[in-house]
């Protein structure tokens, strides 16, 4: 009996009674744009109102999104998945991602903040949360290029989403603390929307799931 590629690791070899589940890649790609709304949403609601300078805005805002973000795709592949430990495995993969970004950020250079934790995200999540119990070894290389891919686009989405919506919305009209603030409500989450919709795909491409395969009872 050929094993189940998709089985959660809390399956033993060869039961194939939990097979991931069968949704379109619109589905995917508008769960990523719901999943990228909700996070960026909450982590920007955590970013205390005292802060005074943009860039202090922005560096706790990156703090709190690296944390949450990372956390809800693990949940996302343990509810593909049908798993729990799954579920244990994605978040504690998020968190020691959001952790190790925590540190990256003390760097204070924004451009390597918004491209370093998506690759870091697809990069690291990629080779970790990949099909089958063995999945921390075979085709981690395949995996780590194709999760530092969908992660590069999920980082360059945003940055120059972020930068035309903000443009539109009339930010750099009014270069003042209350005008930034007011763009990153209005901007940020559609701009993290639309990087989270084409990210989310890319994402299950990169560790395998989504595709079918025949198994041999």
């Amino acid at each position: 009996m050929e094993r189940n590629p998709y089985a959660p690791p809390d399956l033993e070899e060869g039961i194939g009674r939990s097979q991931p589940r069968q949704v379109s890649l619109m589905f995917v790609a508008v769960a990523g744009a719901f999943l990228g709304v909700a996070t960026y949403l909450l982590s920007l609601g955590l970013v205390p109102s005292t802060v005074t300078t943009p860039g202090e805005h922005d560096l706790r805002l990156a703090n709190y999104l690296g944390f949450v973000y990372p956390v809800v795709v693990g949940l996302w592949v343990a509810w593909y998945r049908r798993s729990n430990r799954w579920a244990i495995l994605g978040v504690s993969i998020g968190l020691a991602v959001g952790v190790f970004y925590y540190v990256l950020c003390n760097a204070r250079n924004f451009f390597v903040i918004m491209l370093v934790l998506p690759c870091l995200l697809g990069g690291l999540m990629s080779v970790l949360l990949g099909r089958g119990a063995d999945s921390s070894h075979n085709g981690a290389s395949q995996r780590l290029l194709k999760g530092l891919l969908a992660g590069l686009v999920l980082g360059v989405v945003y940055t120059v989403l972020l930068n035309v919506f903000g443009f539109f919305v009339g930010f750099f009209a009014r270069m003042n603390m209350a005008s930034y603030i007011d763009m990153m409500w209005r901007a940020g989450p559609a701009a993290m929307g639309f990087a989270s919709m084409a990210y989310l795909p890319l994402f299950q491409w990169s560790i395998g799931l989504g595709r079918r395969r025949s198994v041999t009872h």
